[in-house]
């Protein structure tokens, strides 16, 4: 949803969200994200590969949706860099922590997708441009 330009950020993000959760909630998903921060300190070949193939990717794509929105006036990213860095743990980190950490085995796919998206609507809100 991210590469179609003619959908409103909160849409395009919406979606790109929706996607996401249906990803992060999957078991397999699970057990890599608790292998990965569990044995990513002792293992550095398992936190690299992890970084590399999955969290590096997913920023790059985000890193260019937000300057594509900054530049078109959509909204106001003047670091799109380090939104795209953030972005993921600002819909997810309360939760994500206790899905890795084991606190919540099974989390409910509902009351995720309404906390991500409240937090979106949150986000969306603050990177509106602002009229000087």
């Amino acid at each position: 949803p991210l590469e179609d330009h003619a959908k409103p950020p909160i849409q395009a993000l919406s979606e790109a969200t929706d996607g996401l959760i249906d990803l992060l909630l999957q078991p397999v998903s699970l057990l890599i994200n608790r292998i990965a921060i569990a044995e990513g300190r002792d293992v550095p070949e398992i936190r690299d590969q992890f970084f590399e193939r999955n969290v590096r990717p997913a920023q790059a794509i985000l890193r260019d949706y937000f300057r594509r929105q900054h530049d078109a006036g959509r909204l106001s990213v003047p670091a799109p860099d380090q939104l795209a860095r953030m972005f993921i743990m600002s819909l997810f980190g309360d939760m994500l922590v206790r899905w890795i950490s084991g606190i919540d085995e099974t989390p409910d796919p509902e009351l995720v997708r309404r906390n991500a998206h409240a937090s979106l609507c949150i986000l969306i809100e603050g990177l509106r441009p602002r009229k000087a």
